[in-house]
Order: C-alpha cells, then structure tokens, then sequence
C-alpha cells in the first residue's frame, strides 16, 4: 500500500503513426519513407497533409529545382550571360600565374606616422614583398580561409572601384600573434638573415599590438595603391577585363532569383541533416524510444530540426568514397560462432561498400541500423520452383533493381559536371563574394552535393543480380541458412502451385514467402509474449514486416502477377498506414502485481495448507477418523465438516485480502462484490484441494511438508502458461486450469489488465476476453476454480476408498459403477446368507472365516474361524501378540484381511462395511472423548453418527445416564470426569445408538473396584439382543461375565466353548487340599507324618480310586480329583466321612475346589515358536506340505478339533453350565505381531 502511494501511473495521448510508402510508389519516396519514417514514431492526431508531399519537402525541392534549372537554360539571355562568364573565368583561371603576388615598393620613414627607425623599414622594404598574403583570413576579417593570387588582385581592384569600401580586420591580439608566432612575418616580408631578427624584435616587442596592426594596414594600403598603378599601367596585357566579369554577375544574379524563391537553400548549417532528407521531419536522429509519451509530438511541433546527423564528417567520407575506383574489389570478413567454434569467413565486395560499411558500424546507432539493412542490400532472393511463368513474374520484379543500376549510373554521370560547375562557381564567389548573395548558398550545394554522392554510392552497393532460382525448397532452406551467415541472405519464395511450361498461370496465384525467424514475427501467435497497454510501434521488434522489406517483397510480388495476368502495369503505388491506437495508461504497480499476485497468494497460503492437511492427517494417523467412522461416521459428514471447519478460517483471510487490495487501492476499479465471487472461488478450491492431498498422507509431519511443496508446484504450470499465453488454446488453458492456482493466476492476469484499462473487473465484462484469439474470460476461471473444488472432492473419496491407508478397507477400483455402492447390499444374497448361518448354528452375529492377516511378509492371522453369538458375552482371550488386536482392526474395518473375511448379522466387511458400522459399537482400550462436548452431548452425538432417531436418542441418552449414574454430571464436560466416569461413558458410547454388536477392548481397564462393578452391571444390562465381545486380561471378569470364551495363540484359535467345560477339558480337574493336626512330635518323626498322609489316602481311595497326590507340603496334602459325573456324586458321601472322623485322622481342615480359568488359559495360550509359522509360506513350501499331509498316517487332535467346531449344534446359549466343548489341538502357530488395540487407537 505504501509502494502504491507513489505517482506509478503514466497518461498517454493517442498514437498515430505516419504513413509508410511501398516500393510501388517509386524507389525515391520509399526510401525516404523508409529512412525517415523508420523510428515510426507516435503522433496524438493525425497528420492532415502528406509531410513528403509539403512544400518543404525533399522531393518537392528536388522537383522545384530541376524546374527553375529547366527555366533558366531555356532562357537565352541567361546562357548567354553564363556562357561569358565562364569564358572570361576560364581565360583568368588560365592566366593566374601572371602574377606571382608579391610587389616591389620603395618607402621611408615618412610614409608611415609610426616611429620607425629607417633601418627597420629599409630592411623590410629591401625585397620584394607579399601582398597576397596581406590580404588572406589571418589579417583581413573574411570566410575565405585562402585566396588565390588572381582572386587578390580582383579582390583590390573592385576595392578601389566602390565607393567607401573598407576592409574589415582581424582584433590586435590575433593580428599580432598571427605575425609574430604563426610565421606571418617571414611569409610577408623578405628580410636578410642578418637584419631577420633585429626586424622581427623591434615589430613585435617594441611595438604595441595597436601600432603593429596601424602599421600593416598602412603597408596593405600603400602596397595596394601601388598595385593599381603597376596593373593600370599593364592592363591592355591582362587576358580578362574584371568590370566586364562583374556586370556579368549582377545580370546574372537578376535571373536566378527564380531559382532561389523557388528552392530556398537557406540554411546556414553547413553539416549534413536529416532534415535535408525528410523535409522538416528529423525522425532518425532519435536514439531514444519513440514510444514514450515524452517524445511523442503533436502536429505544431513537427519542425524543422537542424542537428548534425551522428557526427560524422561526411565530407571526408565523400572524398575516401571517390578515392576508391568503381570496379575495385575488397575483403570483407564475418567473425561467426558455429557449434561453440569461432570461424571468420571472407567475401569480396567492392571497396566503396567495405568503406560505408566500416564507417556505419564505426557509429553505435548508424550499426544498429546496417544490421538491418545489410541484408537487404546484400542478401539474395532465392525462389522455386523455376518455370516460364514464375520465371516472367520474377524477371518483372527484377525491373526494380535494373532501374537502380540505370539510376545510380545516371547519377554517377551527373556527379562530375556538377562539381566541376560547383568549384567554378565557388572561384566565382572568392572573387566577388561581396557582390552576390549567391555565394551564400554554396555551403548548401556542397551539402547536397555530398549526400547526392554518398546515396549514390550507398545504392550502388544494392545486389543487383538479386534473384536466383533452385529447384526445390529444401535447397532454399540449405543455401540460405549459409548465405545469412554473411548476410548474402533476404528472402526465399516458394510457388506453392507446380505448374509446367506448357500451363497457363493460374487465376489463383499461392506462394509463400520465407525469411530468418528473426527477421518476421513468430506465425504461431498474433500478439506479444509479454503482454502491454502500449501500441505496438518499437522497431524494429515491432515492425518486422516493414523493416525487413517483407511488405516490400510481397507488394513486388503481387503487382507482377497482377501484371502477368492482366497485361499492364498498375499506375498507382500502395501507402501503407498503421491503425491508430486509442489513449492509455501505464500502471507500473498493476502490471507488477499481475504476475506477483497469485504468487503472493500462493505463498501466504502455503501455511494454512500445511496445517489443514497435517490436521486431517493426524486425525487420520491417530485412528481418530476410523474410530469414529466404526461408531457410524459417514465420509460425506466427515468431509463436511472439515469443509466448514477449513472455510470459516480462509473465508475470513479471503474478505480482509478483498478489502485490502480494493481500499488499499491495489486494485481500484474494480468490483468489491466480483473480486469476493473470485476469492471465494479459490478458497473452495484451495480447501478440496488440501482434503485431496491429504490421502496421500498417513503420516501428520510428514503431510504438513509435503502439502506445502505440493501446493507451490501446482502454481509452477502458471509461469509456463503466462510464458506461451499467445500460443496455448483454449482447450489446453483448461486442462491447465485443473490446477486452481493455475486457474486463479490466469484469473489475476486477466484482471490487472483489466485494471490496466482504468476499467476494472465488472459485472458486464466478467465474460469479455481481454487478448485477440482467447476466448478465456474471468467468467471461466471462476468456473474452473469451483469445477476443481467438485474435480478434487470426487477425487479424495474415491482414491480414499480406493487406498485407504494403513487402516480402512480398500474398494475395487470400479467400485463407483457398481450397484451396490449406491443402492445399498443386495438384500436377496444377505438374506440367503443369514438364513445359511442360522439354519447351521442358530443366532449368529459374528462370523469369521478363514481370516489371515499379513504384515509384510510376516504372519498375524492364519486361517482364523470363529463364531460369535448373538445374546450372549464372548471373551476373546489371549497373550499379548497373540492377534487379537488385528482381529479388531479387520472386524471393524480398521486394517483390510489378506484372505478370508467376517460376516456380521450377514454382512461382508469387504463390501458392506458401511452398513456394519451402523450396526457395530466399539469401545477402545482408552477413552474417545472430547474436550468441548458434556457427557449428555457425547451420547446424543454417537447416536446421530449411528442415524439414530431423535426419540431413541432422547430415550437412550436419559437411560444411560440413569444406568451410569451420571445424571449429576450429565452437562459437565469430558475434562471434569474421573478416570472411572471417563471409562464407564466410554462404554455407553458402545451400546449407544442400537448397536446389535458391540466390541469391548479392555473395558475395565485403569478403574476401581466400584467403577469395574458398575460397568460389569451395564455390560449384563444390555446383553440381550446384542452380540457383545470383549477382551481382558482379568480372567476372573472373563469367567464371571463371558458364556463362550475363544482363545487364540500366534494368530490360530486354540480353544472355544463355555468356560466349566473348558475348565473340564483343559483344567486338573477338582483340587482337594487337607491340612493335619500338628504336634512338636510329629514334626520330629517324619515317618509317623508320612504315615498319617498315606492312611488319609487309603481311606479316599476308597471311594476314588484314581485318586492322584498332587503334592505333599508340611502338614498339607493336595490331591487331585477328576471333574466327571461318577467322582462328583460321591462327594457328599467322601466329604460326610471326612467330617465324622476328623479326630481319627488328625485333620485340620480341608478345602474342595474346581480348576481355575487362568490355568486353563496358561495350558491352552502357550506358545511353540517354530519360524515356518511365522513366515508367509513359498508356493514349494505349500506343495511340500500338501505332499506330507498326503502321506501322514497317524491321526491327529487338530483334526478332529476342526471338525467339532464346525458341528457345535448342541451349543446353549442360556448358560454358562452345560454345553459342547470344542478344542482344537494344541499346534504351534505363527507370531502374532499385531498390537492391543488401545495401542492400534494410540
């Protein structure tokens, strides 16, 4: 804002360029055009008249002059007068020698009113002396740096004929130094070597500088007067009469007034201008840009400007041209860089243009310039195919480059009379130039003079013999690209209609014309690479067609068809005019801005892309997302909310940049409402577009830098597109746009240039294009950015199902068009299934079935089966590893299976996932509660993720609350709760919502006493109805709680049934411990003690003769009992016997009990490491076994355990007393790697 407080905004006029001729018009006006109008330089209006058709104009002055010169030689009384004067100046240039200068005169020290000694003057009198040279520049005050003999003696003579003529004198300093340091002094006076330097001491020391100038003026005079006499004396002997020259003059100069009103040579600057050339317009001399405002012009100041063109002394350049003969030839070498390789070539041009050619590139502008135009003068026109009737157009083209050379030979030819006239014209005016004002215009003819030489010469270094003709364009293509190298290359012309000699031309001419790219402007787009308010008129980037003569070509070209087919040649030429552009502005800060905007964008939102995707990925890699997924979270709500969560955030940064950049006047003309529309559009798309990067994430580090990285180079395709704007489609800008900073940058674009127009983006121009070509508007991009938000949201749900992650189950990759995706299982196949598992076990919940699981290559489950019933608590026991961690993850469709599946109340987890968390609570090993949410907003909130009704919630809610007793804590947050509160809402949380299967993980973990009660009751409670799982490692909660346990080790089921017949199966069995009376005595004789223990057996084997010691300790001995039918009815008959005769055995005490479930677990959950099983097997592994199993004769346990699990019809479900074990044989199985799954949640 504060950069835009700064005056960053330049007006400009309108532009109206001049008019370019064509070749058409003739070879004269379009080259004057072409070098005079080369800057091609703004106007703010239209220039009303033709400046090269003015009366000051160049050829209107070349036309004015031949016309008085063609007046003035039809004139007889005109010639007549020149004709004598020329032959009375030839005689006297003739005679010039008659008189050598000097002049004997006799004079003494009265002739002179200075006090000069006589000795001095005798000395400077003795010999001759020089009059001519007093009368030259150094002491008469005139422009004629040296006069000739004669012209001296003319210049007395019409001295001395005009009345009150004086001479003008150089100032006393000048005239002193001139005589006494320059030499003056000996070339004037002839003194002896011994009087030389008395002489010179007493003239130029002794005498002042005033008294020295008095002096020699008196010397000229009196020498003057002495040189009348002598003449007078001798003139019948002179060859010319000087009176008779100067009427001739006077009538002369009455005759050329014409001359002079109608070609007024008047000016004084000597030095060759464009001026002369252009006719008032100096448009060359520029060296700056003409596209800046600065130099642009207005009709009133297109004046004449008299500056010197670049500085060169063009005289001398005339005279080094003429020193070089016509025919002489010269090297000319090209220094060229080929593969990395410095090469010089040499070509033979003639002198004269080596010449020009050296002196251009001499000159920093004049160089830039003859890189242009030595193509066009040296470079070859090559064109095929060559046959009768391309080779007439060709030959009619040519007709311009033979009128040249008959041009220049014209001019050539004129050069030498009129330099001859112009030097005897130049005697003419040393002679008498105080007579004729004509001699004032000789500077101007030497001027034109000069540049009529130097055009000359320039168009004579023109390529004549300029076309040649080559069978095929391939071979134009070679030669021109080796002839460019030394600019022997302009053009190639390629017919594109194969005709034959015999053929007539067709009506319908194609050709192209082919010319080094970077003399043309690229085909491939139609306007600039850099976009810009200015009008197009820089050269020559700007002006290609005209400044490399390809119009030129093309005119040519087109005229001579027209003339082959119609017979004649087209009387009018072709003025070309480019259109003028319109007023603008400049805005430095928005064209800036333009291509910074979506940058800075960019860049400010990085970190709050980063930290969208790091949150969602956390959520993610914390299980939080499938956690509440398994309570019945649908994607569509997930996504939802994290939508809104995103844009209230952005939405707000979105409106404080609006305002910034409209009242910050960033952006000023344009549409507060409309810029909100654009920002909003590329917040929606920026959020879609941070879910769909987020998928690819598990990790919430990791994401937050790879989010970041992957935003900015989506923005990269920009720069590629604003690059090659011109040359991109529509079609292809969309597909760009799938990228939404890509979509916003073209959008940015488009509205700084919109702001560059002071018009802004509106509402009416919201759908207008901006470029020539583009149809892409802010309208598309607007659309593009919300079609992205759509396009990324679709994406993230399907790669989501498609690669769920460490956790989730991943969906075929044409699971979109398949009908149960949409509508739901496919009822007829689940009912059918459902029945299938009732009719064969009864009320099944959970099935699993041959459930494997792999971690790479190591093994977590192997073929697990399963079955869970409904109405009843199945604990799921086993070691720490031993899988049940992975069972939990596949059952709830955190993990996917690696073979094998789960049906729960008959629905597949690989296809009806959705449905099964409806149905399935779960209740992790730590609590899932938030911070901001009561405990009564918990409930209500699982239920509505179940899609349950607001009446069953309503209801649910309240009697939980009871049910927990939390009815005081019921708006009290998560945060406020004790341990055991957190735990037992936890478990509500399961139950909540009508859940018919429920999975409990450690459900009284970290609690007290009275909580763990607390929850065992609500577990009982809400058993019917429900299939309810849990795992715990307290087995006297198993045994209490559970009807059937399973336990599994390294990942393969071991045992399942209810726990007093897995007590039966696995367990010692009844444990009768009896405790003896001791005395010091009996310690002391062991055998007596020993005696007494083996009389106690006696007598209980009696009644049980399998009756085994299981150990003797002290005065206690334990014996173990069978648990079956025929040893239990005995008990009360042993037992009575026991308690009759306590004294006659010396018991104590005695205790009956049943086996206990942890040893049952420790027989059954052991564990064999074998490393075969632990590892997935190989396919020669596989075949190898099948082989042993087919030749293995013993029966083993395991498969008769199989077998019984798979006919456990007789199973009660209403007890935990009676029932059908099933065990499977103890086999070793494979390590379970999977993890508990508090730590799966953590």
């Amino acid at each position: 804002m504060w950069i835009r407080t700064g005056n960053l905004t330049t007006y400009h006029d309108a532009c109206h360029n001049d008019p370019k001729y064509l070749g058409s018009t003739g070879f004269l006006p379009a080259l004057q055009s072409y070098v005079c109008r080369w800057n091609n330089t703004c106007y703010n209006q239209s220039s009303a008249t033709d400046e090269f058709n003015g009366e000051s104009s160049f050829w209107r002055r070349i036309s004015s002059f031949t016309d008085s010169l063609s007046t003035i030689l039809n004139d007889q009384r005109t010639s007549s007068y020149l004709s004598e004067m020329f032959s009375e100046l030839n005689i006297s240039t003739s005679h010039g020698d008659l008189w050598n200068g000097t002049i004997q005169a006799t004079k003494d020290q009265n002739n002179f009113s200075q006090s000069i000694p006589n000795i001095i003057i005798k000395a400077l009198f003795e010999n001759p002396i020089d009059l001519a040279n007093l009368h030259q520049s150094w002491f008469l005050n005139q422009t004629h740096n040296s006069l000739s003999n004669l012209a001296v003696a003319a210049q007395i003579y019409l001295a001395s004929i005009q009345t009150g003529f004086a001479y003008s004198y150089q100032s006393d300093i000048d005239i002193q130094q001139s005589f006494c340091i320059a030499g003056e002094f000996n070339r004037t006076f002839s003194v002896s070597e011994k009087q030389v330097n008395e002489t010179n001491n007493f003239l130029c020391y002794d005498l002042s500088a005033e008294d020295l100038k008095s002096f020699l003026i008196s010397v000229q005079h009196q020498l003057d007067e002495q040189f009348l006499a002598d003449v007078q004396s001798s003139t019948v002997q002179m060859p010319f009469d000087p009176s008779k020259i100067m009427h001739t003059m006077n009538e002369l100069r009455r005759h050329l007034n014409t001359l002079n009103v109608n070609f007024p040579m008047d000016m004084s600057n000597t030095s060759i201008s464009v001026s002369s050339l252009c006719g008032g317009r100096n448009d060359l001399s520029s060296s700056t840009d003409q596209n800046n405002s600065s130099n642009t012009e207005n009709a009133q100041t297109r004046a004449t400007r008299n500056a010197s063109l670049f500085a060169i002394d063009w005289d001398g350049l005339e005279s080094e041209l003429i020193s070089y003969n016509e025919s002489e030839m010269c090297l000319q070498s090209y220094t060229i860089t080929i593969g990395g390789l410095i090469k010089v070539i040499t070509v033979n041009r003639p002198c004269r243009c080596v010449l020009l050619d050296q002196v251009f590139s001499s000159n920093s502008i004049l160089n830039q310039f003859l890189a242009i135009l030595r193509p066009i003068l040296y470079g070859k026109i090559y064109y095929s195919p060559s046959n009768i009737h391309y080779d007439n157009i060709i030959k009619q083209i040519n007709q311009t480059f033979e009128s040249l050379d008959e041009l220049v030979k014209v001019l050539r030819q004129l050069r030498l009379p009129m330099k001859s006239t112009l030097e005897t014209y130049q005697f003419m005016c040393n002679t008498f130039s105080n007579f004729s004002a004509m001699c004032e215009q000789i500077p101007t003819y030497r001027r034109m003079l000069t540049l009529s030489v130097i055009l000359t010469e320039f168009i004579a270094c023109t390529e004549l013999n300029r076309f040649e003709s080559m069978n095929r364009e391939s071979d134009m293509i070679k030669a021109g690209q080796n002839a460019s190298l030394t600019n022997n290359f302009l053009a190639a012309i390629t017919f594109m209609d194969d005709i034959s000699n015999n053929a007539s031309l067709p009506k319908h001419v194609r050709f192209k014309i082919r010319m080094t790219h970077d003399l043309v402007d690229n085909t491939f787009h139609t306007a600039d690479r850099y976009f810009t308010y200015a009008p197009r008129t820089s050269v020559p980037l700007s002006t290609k067609y005209h400044s490399y003569t390809f119009i030129y070509l093309q005119n040519a070209i087109e005229r001579a068809i027209i003339s082959a087919h119609t017979g004649t040649n087209l009387s009018y030429g072709i003025e070309t005019q480019q259109m003028p552009y319109p007023c603008w502005s400049s805005d430095q800060f928005v064209k800036s801005i333009s291509r910074m905007l979506p940058l800075l964008m960019v860049l400010s939102w990085i970190f709050t892309v980063s930290m969208n995707v790091k949150d969602i990925v956390q959520e993610k890699e914390k299980r939080l997302k499938e956690i509440m997924k398994i309570m019945g979270l649908k994607d569509s709500v997930h996504w939802f909310t994290w939508f809104i969560l995103c844009t209230t955030a952005m939405i707000l940064t979105a409106i404080l940049l609006v305002l910034l950049l409209k009242f910050g006047k960033i952006i000023q003309f344009s549409n507060i409402f409309v810029l909100f529309v654009f920002f909003i559009a590329y917040t929606f798309a920026t959020i879609t577009q941070c879910f769909l990067i987020s998928v690819f994430f598990n990790r919430a580090n990791l994401a937050a830098c790879g989010a970041g990285i992957i935003y900015f180079l989506l923005y990269l395709p920009y720069t590629i597109v604003i690059n090659y704007d011109a040359q991109i489609k529509t079609w292809q800008r969309v597909i760009a746009c799938l990228s939404s900073t890509v979509s916003f940058g073209i959008g940015c674009d488009y509205i700084a240039r919109f702001e560059g127009m002071a018009q802004g983006i509106q509402w009416f121009n919201l759908n207008k294009s901006m470029k020539p070509n583009d149809n892409f508007t802010v309208l598309y991009c607007i659309i593009m950015m919300f079609a992205d938000s759509i396009i990324y949201m679709l994406l993230t749900v399907y790669i989501e199902n498609l690669f769920p992650g460490e956790f989730g189950i991943p969906q075929p990759w044409n699971y979109p068009f398949k009908k149960s995706y949409w509508f739901g299982f496919d009822a007829q196949n689940t009912d059918q299934q459902q029945n299938d598992v009732e009719n064969d076990q009864g009320d099944v919940g959970v099935n699993i079935t041959n459930l494997s699981k792999y971690y790479g290559n190591k093994m977590a489950l192997k073929n697990l089966s399963v079955k869970f019933y409904r109405n009843m608590i199945t604990a799921f026991l086993g070691r720490n590893g031993a899988g049940k961690s992975t069972t939990w993850s596949i059952l709830t469709g955190l993990i996917p299976p690696s073979s094998g599946t789960v049906y729960v109340d008959g629905y597949n987890i690989l296809t009806d996932i959705k449905l099964i968390r409806k149905r399935l609570g779960f209740a992790p090993q730590y609590n899932i509660l938030f911070d901001l949410l009561t405990v009564k907003e918990h409930l209500e909130f699982f239920s509505q993720l179940k899609g349950a009704s607001k009446e069953l919630i309503q209801s649910e809610t309240e009697k939980m609350l009871i049910d927990l007793t939390l009815e005081n804590k019921a708006e009290n947050y998560s945060t406020a709760l004790s341990g055991g509160m957190k735990r037992k809402l936890s478990i509500a949380i399961a139950f909540i919502g009508n859940s018919t299967t429920v999975i409990l993980d450690e459900p009284t973990a970290g609690v007290d006493p009275y909580a763990r009660r607390a929850i065992w009751d609500l577990i009982l409670k809400y058993k019917p109805g429900r299939t309810i799982v849990l795992s715990t490692h307290h087995l006297d909660e198993a045994d209490l709680l559970s009807d059937r346990l399973a336990i599994i080790s390294s990942g393969e089921l071991k045992c399942v049934g209810t726990t007093m017949h897995l007590k039966r199966k696995y367990g010692e069995g009844y444990n009768l411990v009896v405790e003896l009376k001791s005395d010091e005595n009996q310690q002391q004789d062991h055998n007596k003690h020993s005696m007494l223990f083996q009389n106690l057996t006696d007598v209980l084997r009696r009644y049980m003769f399998d009756l085994n010691i299981k150990e003797e300790h002290g005065d206690q001995i334990t014996y173990v009992i069978k648990d079956d039918v025929e040893h239990t009815k005995v008990f009360p008959v042993m037992l009575a016997e026991l308690d009759e005769n306590k004294t006659k055995y010396h018991i104590k005490s005695y205790g009956l009990s049943n086996s206990g479930l942890e040893q049952v677990f420790l027989r059954v959950a052991d564990e064999i490491t074998r490393p075969e099983d632990y590892e997935r097997l190989s396919q020669w592994k596989k075949f190898q076994n099948r082989l042993r199993k087919l030749f293995q004769t013993e029966d083993t346990p395991k498969n008769a355990s199989v077998e019984n699990e798979n006919n456990d019809e007789h199973l009660q479900t209403n007890t935990g007393l009676s029932g059908k074990i099933v065990c499977i044989s103890a086999g070793t199985g494979p390590v379970n790697t999977g993890k508990s799954p508090v730590e799966i949640l953590k």
